[in-house]
């Protein structure tokens, strides 16, 4: 059954979504420590994963960035929000990781700006990245003392464990 250009529009919003809600969770659980604290990424503040959010190293909500772990960290709501990202601080910090990695990290981020491209997911490939992500964020839970219970709740979601 073929669906309706609007219904069509409004899945794929809610897939986006559903989406993003797992990959921030994978994010800022990632780089929780095993009890599930996580330092912001910008400001340093200490706080537990769920209470955190998950930044970008570039501003704009197109796919190509919501999406791309590379630019993503953890970072507290004054940061993310109040502070617009605080992108000079994350930016320097970003680079800097990338240099220790023996890459140019002024050039990778320069790419990353430069060469943003649209990118318009099929509601197969976005549901698809929902489970790749529930993936990743059911074995960084398993190395933490996070009740996978709780990870459920707070995504409201169905998670195979």
């Amino acid at each position: 059954m073929k669906l309706s250009p609007a219904k069509k529009k409004k899945k794929i919003k809610r897939a986006k979504y559903k989406v993003w809600k797992v990959l921030s969770a994978y994010i800022r659980i990632k780089y929780a420590d095993k009890d599930g604290y996580v330092t912001c990424y910008t400001c340093g503040k200490k706080m537990y994963w769920k209470k955190m959010q998950a930044g970008h190293a570039i501003p704009g909500r197109a796919n190509d960035i919501l999406y791309d772990e590379e630019i993503i960290r953890p970072q507290c709501r004054r940061c993310n929000i109040m502070q617009q990202g605080n992108l000079h601080i994350f930016a320097v910090k970003i680079m800097e990781e990338k240099n220790k990695q023996g890459i140019d990290g002024l050039k990778w981020f320069k790419s990353k700006i430069y060469n943003r491209h649209s990118v318009n997911y099929s509601l197969k490939e976005l549901h698809e990245l929902i489970e790749k992500y529930k993936n990743l964020l059911v074995k960084e839970v398993k190395k933490r003392n996070i009740n996978i219970e709780e990870v459920k709740t707070f995504l409201n979601m169905k998670i195979k464990v």
